[in-house]
């Protein structure tokens, strides 16, 4: 019994450190509007919350696509590559690895549409398709 109370009490413990990182915890300048009366809360508590807003806009705004991200990118234009060479099922299988490292697949539509509306007269040298793979993987509209 007292193990488990121990185990038990290590558990909230960390829970607890684990939030008050994350910053779920009480700051500073919430102490400060308990102490505006009246309605003056609401003014201080609202002025808060669009201050919070907009740092969740722009944090949305930083924080990049899974598309973008390195693995994410290189296993993306590599599908792409291999749609282009009509190389179907060795694609398949990148798309595999692409869905194991939790890209989204959204994006590949896109650019594949990007990649072979783009396509000019004629077949193009490999330094000119991985330019128009990367082109159209960076913004496939």
């Amino acid at each position: 019994m007292k193990k488990s109370l121990c185990a038990f009490a290590v558990f909230v413990f960390i829970c607890a450190l684990g939030f008050s990182s994350l910053g779920f915890a009480r700051n500073a300048d919430d102490s400060r509007d308990s102490a505006v009366p009246g309605s003056s809360v609401q003014v201080a508590a609202s002025g808060k919350d669009a201050a919070k807003g907009a740092q969740a806009q722009r944090a949305a705004k930083k924080a990049p696509s899974p598309a973008v991200s390195g693995e994410c990118a290189w296993i993306g234009k590599r599908v792409l590559s291999l749609l282009s060479r009509d190389d179907v099922d060795q694609a398949n299988r990148f798309m595999n690895f692409y869905r194991l490292f939790g890209c989204k697949e959204n994006h590949i539509g896109p650019s594949f549409r990007c990649v072979i509306s783009d396509a000019s007269a004629g077949a193009l040298n490999a330094e000119d398709m991985a330019a128009r793979v990367d082109r159209c993987w960076n913004s496939p509209l």
